[in-house]
C-alpha cells in the first residue's frame, strides 16, 4: 500500500534531477547580468531550479561584460560641415530578402541627406542601376 503523505511533488523530483551548473554558465545565460543579481536571484529563491556548483563567483574577469562596458565617442576633431542640400548623401540598399514584401519587393534602398537628415525609403522590386538612379533623382527632386 502507498503512503499518500510520503510521495514527494513533482516539482522536487524535476529539481533533484536538474543537473548542477556553473555559476559562469548562469552569468553567460542570464545575458551577462551582475554578480550581485544572481546572487539575490539565488538567496531569496527568484529563478526555478537555479542549482549552482562550486564558487559564486566568475574568478576572473568576464571578457563580454569588459567589452560591453566600453564607450563610443563621436568624433570631436570633425571641423568640416555640410553648408549645402545634397552636398553629402548616404545610400544603402538592403537585399535580397528571403521573403517578398506586400507590394511585391525583394529590396529595399535608404537615401539620407546629411545636411537636413532627410530621409526615405524605397522598396524595390529590382536591383538595377537604372532603378536606383531613378529613386535618387526622386530624392533628389524633393530635396
Amino acid at each position: 500500500m502507498v503512503n499518500i503523505d510520503k510521495i514527494q511533488p513533482a516539482a522536487f523530483i524535476a529539481q533533484l534531477k536538474q543537473k548542477l551548473t556553473s555559476f559562469t554558465t548562469w552569468h553567460k545565460c542570464l545575458a551577462y547580468t551582475r554578480t550581485e543579481t544572481i546572487h539575490q536571484m539565488i538567496t531569496e529563491n527568484l529563478v526555478d531550479e537555479l542549482n549552482i556548483y562550486r564558487e559564486l563567483s566568475i574568478g576572473r574577469l568576464c571578457k563580454n561584460c569588459i567589452y560591453g562596458k566600453y564607450a563610443a565617442y563621436p568624433y570631436s576633431d570633425s571641423k568640416s560641415r555640410e553648408k549645402d542640400i545634397l552636398e553629402h548623401v548616404y545610400i544603402d540598399i538592403w537585399g535580397l530578402s528571403q521573403v517578398q514584401s506586400a507590394g511585391s519587393a525583394f529590396y529595399f534602398m535608404i537615401i539620407i541627406g546629411s545636411f537636413s537628415s532627410y530621409q526615405i525609403v524605397m522598396f524595390l522590386k529590382f536591383k538595377s542601376v537604372e532603378i536606383t538612379l531613378k529613386v535618387f533623382k526622386g530624392f533628389h527632386a524633393e530635396a
